[in-house]
């Protein structure tokens, strides 16, 4: 392609398709791209690497869309052999196992499964590993969006969904964040904008983190949930029972942003039962959920599908890091963010 082709938009069509140097990426591929498209798949190709991008993907698209000038509206789970290895990205829906739809053959070629985005539960570590194929997701990315829903979701409790009557302020308020991760540390920044106090709990890290950003250190669940007017969720690796949601103060929030299996869900209706002032939030509506709203509308708070981390911005970022991770895989062995059973 010649330097008066720079500019060039090109419609996508079946076929090898030359596309401008993508500006956007120039510190990741500094190379001209192609972009093979054919009926069941986009190839998208950085000289020497071959990258196959599987199932019609938000983040993959809105990437694509930026990069290249156009977005797929279909995309399926086939794996083209290609030689040298392939690579498979996906979001929450994309399920990887041993009982793919991908034919053996095909299976022998994969090399790496990025999951853009956080959770892998989709995805059989355990078998993927077992074939020397490398599981890797994108942490990170979308906390922003995360942490804005959450705040949205306490703001919209706090206030009484804006019906008019008197709420109550986010100021001078206790947050308690279970686990103290990527999501957590921005609705710690959050937080402090509101003038509310951050506590976390989380086993796993090292408690001179929390001090040096300036949160309390919960010494148990327990501890947290009695101490703080609101306490988030950001793992799914947990059960919140009701023993612990009877801690809770007076007035107090509970936020699931995680999967709802975080949450006895039992425990939270009897809570909103017998406790007047108890209120629910969570992303991922929960499977009584109409009852809940019907019964208590003004407590409760739900997204219609799983959309924390549905933003525009989460969605490139999303994109962006999982293709960069490809690269970097099949270009330097570069393992980042490699997940393990």
């Amino acid at each position: 392609m010649g330097a008066d082709d720079d500019n060039e938009q090109l419609r996508p069509q079946r076929g090898c398709v030359p596309i401008a140097r993508a500006r956007t990426w120039s510190p990741i591929v500094t190379q001209p791209l192609v972009v093979v498209v054919l009926e069941t798949c986009v190839v998208v190709a950085a000289l020497p690497i071959l990258v196959v991008c599987v199932e019609d993907d938000v983040a993959v698209n809105a990437t694509l869309a930026s990069l290249f000038g156009f977005v797929l509206s279909w995309m399926s789970c086939t794996l083209l052999p290609i030689e040298g290895g392939t690579a498979k990205l996906g979001r929450a829906t994309t399920r990887c196992s041993r009982r793919g739809r991908d034919h053996r053959s095909q299976r022998q070629r994969l090399k790496l499964v990025v999951r853009a985005g956080t959770g892998v539960e989709t995805i059989d570590i355990k078998a993927c590993t077992a074939a020397g194929i490398v599981v890797m997701n994108t942490p990170g990315q979308n906390s922003t969006a995360v942490a804005e829903l959450c705040f949205g979701q306490m703001l919209t409790l706090a206030r009484g969904w804006w019906m008019g009557n008197p709420g109550t302020e986010l100021r001078g308020k206790t947050i308690g964040l279970i686990k103290y991760g990527y999501i957590a540390k921005r609705m710690r920044a959050i937080a402090r904008g509101f003038g509310m106090t951050v506590m976390a709990y989380d086993p796993y890290i090292d408690h001179t983190v929390l001090v040096e950003d300036g949160v309390i250190c919960a010494e148990s669940m327990e501890q947290l949930f009695s101490l703080c007017d609101y306490v988030s969720i950001h793992t799914p690796h947990t059960r919140v029972t009701f023993s612990l949601l009877s801690m809770m103060k007076f007035g107090a929030t509970l936020v699931n942003s995680t999967r709802h299996e975080a949450v006895d869900q039992d425990a939270v209706t009897r809570m909103l039962e017998i406790r007047p002032d108890f209120k629910f939030a969570a992303d991922v509506p929960p499977g009584n959920f109409r009852y809940l709203e019907q019964h208590y509308n003004q407590r409760v708070c739900f997204s219609a599908i799983k959309m924390g981390a549905q933003t525009e911005e989460a969605n490139f970022a999303c994109g962006v890091a999982a293709l960069t991770q490809v690269v970097n895989f099949f270009m330097k062995n570069d393992r980042c963010h490699q997940m393990f059973e």
